[in-house]
């Protein structure tokens, strides 16, 4: 792992998504990363107790979603981790696993970068990594260049820079396609097709665990 370049890639994943994959390939195609790390929310605290489906469903529908896809990762650290799961706790967990020079790309979308200031510990996180975001098709980028601006940051060079030992924020030009898991949740439940949105191999794992479905008993609340 010497020298590597990694991504981190958080979030519920209930489910996943083609979305979060292509934001996994443009992570790996623009920035030249070696992989990109999916990492499942054990209790993520934005959800304020809302129910999610088991970890061990989420974290299977990942690796199936990963599965000849080069580069790509998932690591269930969060887990065995305190709860509720906070973003700057993994990170440190992260950093004790990975050697010292691999230089770690915490990856994020414009939307939930936009409430970065609530979340536990920002500077730190911006001290500890970088920072990859992820714009949807049609976003207006003006609120997310005043939060930069307000954060220190200066364009540079493609990307953004700032001092007081804070990491590089790049935004990636690339555009996944803006899909909403609880969305697809709905149709799902509903009997609609989801092809267009998940990959055969989670549409199967779904189908034979009867997930989103009222009466599956699957969705808990932590």
């Amino acid at each position: 792992m010497t020298g590597q370049k990694i991504g981190l890639l958080g979030g519920t994943f209930d489910p996943v998504h083609y979305g979060h994959l292509q934001f996994a390939e443009a992570a790996l195609q623009e920035c030249r990363l070696d992989r990109v790390v999916f990492l499942p929310s054990a209790e993520p605290p934005h959800k304020n107790g809302a129910a999610i489906t088991s970890f061990r469903h989420r974290l299977a529908m990942l690796i199936l979603a990963g599965q000849n896809r080069h580069g790509f990762e998932c690591n269930a650290i969060e887990e065995r981790l305190p709860k509720p799961s906070y973003t700057i706790d993994t990170l440190r967990e992260l950093q004790k696993h990975y050697q010292v020079d691999c230089r770690l790309y915490f990856m994020i979308g414009a939307d939930a970068f936009l409430d970065f200031l609530t979340w536990k510990s920002h500077q730190q996180i911006l001290q500890s990594v970088n920072i990859l975001i992820a714009l949807r098709k049609g976003y207006n980028v003006d609120r997310l260049t005043l939060l930069l601006e307000n954060l220190g940051y200066k364009p540079n060079d493609g990307s953004w820079t700032a001092g007081e030992g804070k990491q590089d924020i790049h935004i990636l030009k690339r555009t996944p396609d803006d899909h909403s898991s609880s969305a697809i949740r709905t149709m799902i439940e509903k009997g609609a097709p989801v092809d267009r949105f998940l990959p055969e191999a989670v549409i199967d794992y779904i189908r034979k665990n009867k997930l989103y479905h009222a009466a599956n008993g699957e969705r808990t609340t932590p």
